[in-house]
């Protein structure tokens, strides 16, 4: 549910919004832009993991991301390292890259 009018993302039991006291509607019913974003890829990870640990780092440091496996691990759906050359590229926006890089570092891989 999103408030019409700030835009302020609420969960599907909230009626109202608490800042405009306005009527929620499904956000799906209105078009709000998508902002433009450049994502950069991270290293190509062998492991999904390790690219598990990974994603597990950027979200505790609130980082953007979203992860894509190769075609045979995602379509077979295989989990851990039971493929052989299963990679992994995870891809963050570019403007969080150098935060990304400092919260990895010491990880090898």
């Amino acid at each position: 549910m999103i408030c019409p009018k700030c835009h302020a993302e609420y969960f599907e039991n909230n009626e109202k919004c608490g800042d405009c006291n306005l009527e929620l509607i499904d956000a799906c019913s209105i078009d709000i832009p998508i902002p433009d974003m450049q994502w950069v890829a991270l290293k190509p990870i062998y492991s999904s993991t390790t690219a598990d640990m990974i994603t597990e780092i950027l979200n505790n440091e609130e980082i953007p991301h979203y992860a894509k496996s190769d075609w045979a691990s995602s379509a077979l759906n295989t989990s851990g390292n039971s493929l052989i050359d299963n990679i992994v590229r995870i891809f963050i926006p570019k403007l969080y890259e150098k935060k990304a890089v400092e919260a990895l570092i010491g990880i090898d891989y």
